[in-house]
């Protein structure tokens, strides 16, 4: 997980900026999300969770089936903030979440590193904003 938050910090092409861009993204969605869908640290309630969330059945959580998930614990969720989400749990890039994918991202999201991660990554984009701030505020006096 830390790799993929930190890419955009390293990368050098675009294309892997961007991924790291959306990736942070999706994490701050999903850290949102723990509390709205009460993500824990047990895994038998977080499988329980994930069996009620696919609805049809098929063993993976679709877009669709998170959103409406979402949306019934009272978190909206646009598309481009979905597709972020998914994009940051979905591993092997099916476009789905498996059961181990799921529970690879719950244990993620209530780690003790994870919230470690969450506070020095908010702390870097706020530097981040605040020296682009700075940057604009200088190019407009010129």
């Amino acid at each position: 997980m830390a790799s993929k938050l930190f890419l955009i910090k390293a990368a050098k092409p675009v294309g892997l900026a961007i991924a790291g861009a959306v990736s942070y993204q999706g994490y701050k969605y999903w850290a949102e999300a723990q509390e709205k869908l009460s993500l824990t640290s047990n895994r038998e309630d977080m499988a329980a969770l994930f069996d009620k969330i696919d609805k049809d059945r098929s063993g993976m959580i679709n877009g669709n089936e998170l959103q409406v998930a979402l949306k019934s614990s009272g978190m909206s969720v646009n598309t481009l903030a979905l597709k972020a989400m998914m994009y940051h749990a979905d591993k092997d890039g099916n476009g789905e979440l498996s059961k181990d994918e799921w529970l690879d991202m719950v244990d993620k999201l209530t780690t003790k590193e994870a919230m470690a991660v969450d506070h020095y990554v908010e702390a870097e984009m706020e530097r981040q904003a605040k020296d682009k701030e700075a940057k604009d505020k200088e190019a407009k006096k010129k």
